[in-house]
């Protein structure tokens, strides 16, 4: 029995991953449309950067975050994940576990599922 349950929460587990990660490439895209956005957004950082007297901006750091604007970091467990989005993203994504001035971690695991079944009964 235990095995199966353990196969249910890795399945519920995937299943939100793959909602995840559908949802962020969605994000990609939107994120990869629009340069003049990524123009604007670039001439923003590279300003700020520049008023903390930053000694260097890279650019193609920079640019690995426009393709990446997000980071999936392993959980305390193997059936869990911990998801960070930029705050201006409107999406939830699990559990709301911390919030800093410029992101929304979340944490990704099976109860999420089983919460969202149990309300809607």
């Amino acid at each position: 029995m235990k095995k199966l349950d353990v196969g249910l929460q890795m399945e519920n587990l995937q299943r939100h991953l793959s909602s995840a990660t559908d949802a962020l490439k969605s994000f990609e895209k939107l994120a990869a449309g629009s340069e003049e956005l990524r123009e604007y957004a670039t001439n923003e950082i590279t300003r700020f950067a520049l008023s903390i007297r930053a000694s260097k901006l890279d650019k193609d750091e920079l640019e690995n975050f426009f393709q990446y604007p997000y980071v999936i970091i392993p959980g305390k467990n193997e059936s869990e994940r911990y998801l960070a989005i930029p705050k201006f993203v409107d999406a939830q994504f699990g559990w709301l576990h911390k919030v800093t001035p410029s992101f929304n971690i979340f944490l990704v695991n099976p109860y999420v599922d089983w919460l969202g079944e149990y309300l809607m009964q």
